[in-house]
């Protein structure tokens, strides 16, 4: 399994996540199927996510307006940890604080 990365201009942290070969995704906490379905399509095709900048492989995945927050072991599997809604207000105010950092 590959992994592509690719850093998207004004969004800190932010790349294109893209696996390739067979996806095997762990269902921790038993969400329902099409949950999986729509992480392993976006795993697929690709997609923006935000790496946790202290935990190697971790990350979070936006998927129309939820987050999945999944680990990629060392071997390639993606244990899905939890998934929720993505607060809008908080994506808006990141984004302005970001507008109002300087850049060198």
């Amino acid at each position: 399994m590959q992994m592509k990365q690719m850093f998207e201009k004004g969004k800190r942290g932010a790349m294109v996540l893209q696996l390739s070969g067979k996806i095997v995704i762990e269902n921790l906490r038993n969400y329902p199927a099409e949950t999986v379905r729509k992480l392993r399509d976006r795993l697929t095709s690709g997609g923006e996510a935000r790496p946790e900048p202290r935990r190697q492989g971790f990350y979070d995945v936006e998927i129309d307006s939820q987050v999945f927050y999944i680990h990629r072991t060392p071997k390639g599997k993606v244990l899905l940890l939890a998934v929720w809604a993505r607060d809008k207000r908080q994506t808006v105010a990141e984004e302005k604080e970001l507008v109002a950092q300087p850049s060198f």
